[in-house]
């Protein structure tokens, strides 16, 4: 979303609609070129999941190759990168992931260090999958792990 709106309110209130990035004016014509080329290198860059093809736990069920993610029989509607989280999330089932990991793997290095687009992201896909996205089963967040010397504040994973 390109727009002169550059309030709090209204760039959440354009990710919960969907969109998968927000830039506000003054931008530069090279910054929105690096970004556009950054979400088709993304895009371009999955590679073939020689895995399990269809991953369930429960009512969840997530389908790679058709990349569908369904509750109870009902299709999940999911955003671009809210589909990109969930299949990140579910390539390392069981593991912890950082935020700044999942900002890396899903949206790329140029967003630097900014986890706000992931703890916004894991809240969009707890209300969708979750039964209670405040006890969520599945997207689990966990605190302060890691060793003293290089201590993470909070990790993500995904459980079946």
């Amino acid at each position: 979303m390109l727009t002169a709106k550059d309030e709090e309110g209204d760039k959440l209130k354009g990710f919960s609609v969907g969109v998968d990035d927000y830039v506000t004016k003054p931008f530069s014509f090279a910054e929105i070129n690096a970004r556009v080329q950054a979400v088709l290198n993304r895009s371009r860059q999955s590679p073939p999941d020689h895995k399990a093809k269809r991953y369930s736990s429960g009512e969840l069920v997530i389908d790679t190759d058709s990349r569908r993610v369904t509750k109870g029989g009902k299709v999940i509607e999911l955003t671009p990168t809210e589909y990109r989280l969930l299949a990140t999330l579910r390539k390392m089932l069981g593991g912890l992931l950082s935020h700044e990991q999942l900002l890396n793997k899903v949206w790329g290095y140029e967003f630097g260090e900014d986890t706000g687009y992931v703890k916004r992201y894991i809240w969009y896909l707890r209300r969708k999958i979750e039964d209670d996205p405040r006890k969520p089963e599945h997207i689990l967040t966990e605190r302060g792990f890691g060793t003293p010397s290089k201590e993470i504040d909070m990790a993500v994973r995904f459980s079946g």
